[in-house]
């Protein structure tokens, strides 16, 4: 997969600034994908774009400690990926779809609405976690869970990881060290953005070098 051009970049943001996680990952990739294939896409997109390392910050939840996140796209995509139905409970269930996301995600409790949309028909409340279980056994892409420890309580716990997180706090990252870059450069040498942008990142960043000195 290609990474995000400079222009891409800067659309990308401006198109998604507003959107629900759900409409950004729409952006780069099809809702007709499973969970775990929207997963996947997002993940060798920040990789092409940003690289394989992933790099965060989260609370603890017993004392609120800032704890450091570090993994590798890779360390995700090893994991299994299959578009294969689950047979559980005595129903064949397909794996949910972005769309089937989008379609239950304004209800209070979507899970049985997603359930049913997946298995073609009501499921009893007593079989829902013995399939969706079976689900995310299937499909572990779509749901991975870190284990983390905090370093002053010790407590432990489980945070899932959210790719779209991950790539849209880099791609709105990127995207104003771009707009920080076309100023400079259309201030020093009257420019445009679109002559600008057509610039490799790499002549780009020595001519702000050679701008601001």
């Amino acid at each position: 997969m290609n990474g995000l051009s400079a222009a891409g970049m800067l659309q990308l943001f401006e198109e998604g600034e507003r959107g629900t996680p759900l409409a950004r990952t729409a952006l780069v990739a099809p809702l007709a994908l499973t969970a775990g294939e929207l997963e996947t896409r997002l993940l060798e997109l920040r990789a092409a774009t940003f690289g394989t390392l992933l790099e965060g910050v989260a609370a603890c939840p017993a004392c609120g400690e800032h704890c450091e996140v570090t993994l590798r796209t890779s360390d995700i995509l090893a994991l299994p990926a299959s578009r294969d139905p689950v047979h559980a409970a005595g129903f064949e269930v397909r794996l949910p779809t972005g769309e089937d996301i989008a379609a239950v995600m304004h209800l209070d409790d979507p899970r049985p609405a997603l359930l049913e949309r997946c298995a073609g028909a009501p499921v009893p409340a007593e079989c829902t976690d013995e399939i969706e279980d079976a689900l995310a056994a299937a499909d572990p892409r779509a749901d991975v869970q870190l284990a983390l420890t905090c370093p002053a309580c010790a407590h432990a716990w489980l945070l899932r990881f959210d790719a779209i997180a991950f790539l849209w706090s880099d791609v709105a990252a990127g995207a104003e060290r771009v707009l920080a870059d076309v100023d400079t450069l259309a201030r020093a040498f009257g420019w445009n953005e679109t002559e600008i942008l057509a610039m490799s990142a790499r002549r780009r960043a020595l001519y702000v070098e050679r701008a601001r000195s």
